[in-house]
């Protein structure tokens, strides 16, 4: 390495001693020679020159013996300021190689390589390129060729897969650069170093350049769409496809045709389009037959255009659903008792309703009523189920039905001819914001009859008036004295006052049981009936008690005995005259014999015994409490009781500490068993009815019973509703009635549907009607 030195003039005296080099970092040198041309330009040599760093050729300050040539006069001082070297010794280096993502990679893939130096380099080409080697299992070493970066500090090299090549474990690498006649240096000039350090893992870089054909994987069919899946390294040819013909499909083992083929590349599947559409549960079959036996463009191919092989036939997933495709609801009306909804379920193919173990129904939400259900009816074999509903009493919806989303199976099957079970959300129900449901106009409600000698007043409830001028025949009243009818003669309609007057032809006498008894002449409503203002007809109502108000004659009275009972009570015995019976805290009987007798039984369970049957005496009830017992053949014998609790004839023992529970358990006894109530399981289902037990908790515990079952267990709904209106309103049912209590038995079959339709005649208001006469008269017991 050489150095100029020029003076200012020419001087003498210079030699090597006079310089000195200046190093910086790890620079080395030696000064070697000295040459001068004129005295004022010398070149200084420099040898031993080593090491990275900086090197100065400097000029003594003193001492160096340097002086002018023409004046003698020495330098006056040395020099720093010269060239400065900067000395580069070291080769670069590769610090990483960065290989391609994970992945396998087909033929004209490419395989980039980026070669990460330690400082920028240039690429010379001129005489080769360099190139990385790469091992493969099949095809041996191939190149990645360089292919730009020169002058920075990265270089590319790539490597395009060619047919044949293959590695199903991953490439590997050769150690180091191939620099294959290339130079690939650093600015200094330094030669690069070509060992290959931190090379990215190649284990998931896979070649596949071996032409591998798609692999059929699934089908799946829905409907008239049969989806082909396929395993492939890459995508389908979608533009280049097989003809409909070359696949064969089978339906139930007949087959069926395919009307077009497309082909998803992406997702690599083949999608069918079939003639007929495959219903739920239908055994499907699939195959393919490759058009050639070479490759071609009208096979199921790959983007190479590798032909996927030949299929036989093979069983299809069949995904078809049997679903309720729509529901048509009833036309937009109002609806009101008795009128019937049908609801039309389509499902997406025929269906057989298997109804053995329940009916299936539509749940329908009342604004007033709750839920209510449409059964089914009719349709098993088709694929339209037909459900109704018939609108009961107390139902009403005055801004549009709601059907639920769902379909109740309620313990029945519904299912394709296969065996496949349907899918029961109800799928485009039709509108039903127009479907109202009305209360009918209220009928007159009957509250009580009393009786005055001849004159009969019954009285209604009724938000208006009576019709006075359409009223019904005298026939349509039946009223029973005793036991023993007594013939209407005339009717009179009081409109304001809301009364039918009925004149008898036989006066009543005091004490007489009467009761009363109406049937509207026709289903509806018509002039020649009871009715409001508006014409809507009153129901009929069973025999019901009428209060007798006729006045007793007044019975002489004539001395009679007064008979105090012992402190812990006993056997009162009377006479013929007008006795006073005057009872203790304990259990008491008294025997009146005759006469006006008075009778306090006082606490405990009390009987009066009187001789001769029930049909031979009159009963009525007074404001105070108090029971009036008449003799019907002996106008002398009356007997006025308070604190008595039974009163027993001949034929017969009567409750009379009753209440509206106790009237009701009695009657639950007469509906349920057909009998009287015993006196133990009087008070029992009385005691249980004041600790909250429900109506309908009760007549479960009836229709539990041996008794029940032995007496209903074989009728059916039919029979068992119509008996219940016998025995409780001594009528056959009404149209609107029946329907309500039979779809009660359909959608709860069994005990628990049995007690609840007996627990609504038992709370329905027409058995409120017949049971207001029965706080008067008591409850018969059974004899025992």
């Amino acid at each position: 390495m050489d150095y100029t030195v020029t003076f200012s003039e020419a001087v003498t005296g210079v030699d090597l001693n006079d310089f000195v080099l200046t190093a910086g970092s790890a620079a080395a040198g030696s000064t070697a020679s000295l040459v001068s041309g004129d005295g004022i330009v010398y070149t200084v040599t420099v040898n031993a020159v080593s090491g990275n760093g900086t090197l100065r050729l400097d000029l003594n300050s003193s001492g160096t013996g340097i002086v002018s040539t023409s004046s003698s006069n020495a330098i006056p001082s040395g020099f720093t300021s010269g060239q400065v070297y900067t000395l580069d010794h070291t080769s670069p280096t590769i610090s990483s190689v960065l290989v391609p993502t994970d992945a396998t990679y087909v033929t004209n893939d490419s395989l980039d390589f980026t070669v990460n130096f330690t400082e920028a380099v240039t690429a010379d080409v001129t005489s080769g390129n360099p190139r990385l080697a790469i091992v493969l299992n099949t095809g041996g070493t191939v190149y990645a060729n360089y292919l730009s970066g020169s002058g920075g500090s990265a270089l590319t090299f790539r490597y395009t897969v060619v047919a044949g090549n293959a590695d199903n474990d991953g490439i590997s690498m050769g150690s180091t650069l191939d620099l294959n006649g290339a130079t690939i240096k650093d600015g200094a000039g330094n030669n690069v170093q070509p060992a290959l350090n931190a090379v990215g893992a190649l284990s998931g870089v896979l070649v596949s350049g071996v032409a591998v054909p798609p692999v059929f994987d699934s089908a799946v069919v829905t409907g008239n769409s049969l989806v082909m899946s396929y395993v492939e390294a890459t995508t389908l040819d979608a533009s280049h496809h097989p003809t409909s013909g070359a696949f064969a499909v089978t339906v139930g083992g007949l087959s069926i045709a395919v009307t077009a083929v497309a082909i998803n590349a992406a997702a690599k599947t083949a999608t069918l389009t079939l003639a007929t559409a495959v219903s739920a549960g239908q055994a499907v079959t699939v195959a393919y037959t490759d058009p050639t036996a070479g490759n071609d463009i009208t096979a199921l191919q790959n983007a190479a255009g590798t032909d996927a092989v030949s299929l036989a036939a093979t069983a299809v997933t069949n995904n078809t659903a049997l679903v309720v495709a729509s529901v048509a609801v009833p036309s937009s009306a109002s609806y009101t008792v008795g009128d019937a909804l049908s609801f039309t379920v389509n499902f997406s193919e025929a269906v057989t309703a298997n109804v053995s173990g329940g009916t299936p129904r539509l749940a329908i939400t009342l604004d007033t009523g709750g839920t209510v259900y449409a059964n089914y009816v009719s349709g098993s074999g088709s694929n339209a189920l037909v459900f109704r509903y018939i609108v009961a009493a107390g139902n009403a919806d005055a801004d549009g039905i709601a059907v639920a989303s769902t379909l109740d199976l309620n313990g029945a099957t519904i299912q394709a001819a296969t065996g496949a079970n349907a899918l029961l959300t109800l799928n485009t129900v039709g509108s039903t914001s127009g479907v109202l449901v009305v209360a009918p106009p209220m009928a007159p409600v009957f509250s009580a009859a009393a009786v005055t000698g001849n004159s009969l007043v019954i009285r209604y409830v009724e938000a208006t008036t009576l019709d006075a001028f359409n009223k019904p025949a005298t026939s349509a009243f039946e009223v029973k004295v005793g036991g023993v009818v007594d013939t209407v003669t005339a009717i009179t309609i009081d409109a304001a006052a809301k009364t039918a007057t009925l004149t008898l032809a036989t006066a009543v006498a005091s004490g007489q049981s009467v009761t009363v008894a109406y049937t509207d002449p026709t289903v509806g409503n018509d002039l020649n009936a009871l009715q409001n203002a508006a014409g809507t007809d009153a129901v009929s109502f069973s025999a019901t008690v009428a209060t007798n108000n006729t006045v007793a004659p007044s019975v002489p009275a004539s001395g009679g005995l007064t008979v105090t009972a012992p402190a812990n009570g006993g056997v009162l015995q009377g006479t013929a005259q007008a006795d006073t019976f005057i009872g203790s805290a304990f259990k008491d009987t008294i025997y009146p014999a005759g006469g006006a007798d008075s009778v306090d039984g006082g606490s405990g369970i009390d009987t009066v015994v009187l001789t001769g049957t029930r049909a031979q005496y009159g009963i009525s009830h007074q404001a105070d409490g108090t029971f009036t017992v008449r003799s019907l053949t002996d106008a002398n014998t009356v007997v006025t009781m308070k604190n008595v609790e039974r009163l027993t004839f001949d034929n017969q023992t009567v409750a009379l500490d009753i209440t509206p529970t106790t009237g009701r358990v009695a009657e639950l006894y007469h509906l349920a068993l057909g009998r009287n109530p015993e006196e133990g399981g009087l008070v029992f289902y009385v005691g249980a009815g004041s600790q909250g037990l429900s109506t309908t908790q009760l007549a479960m515990n009836f229709v539990s019973s041996f008794e029940f079952i032995k007496t209903h267990g074989t009728m059916d709904n039919t029979s068992f509703v119509t008996q219940l209106y016998q025995s409780a309103f001594n009528r056959a049912p009404d149209a609107t009635g029946f329907a309500y209590f039979m779809n009660q038995l359909a959608a709860n079959p069994g005990a628990t549907g049995q007690a609840a339709v007996i627990a609504n005649f038992i709370d329905s208001p027409e058995m409120a009607i017949k049971l207001a006469g029965v706080v008067d008269q008591g409850v018969a017991l059974l004899a025992v």
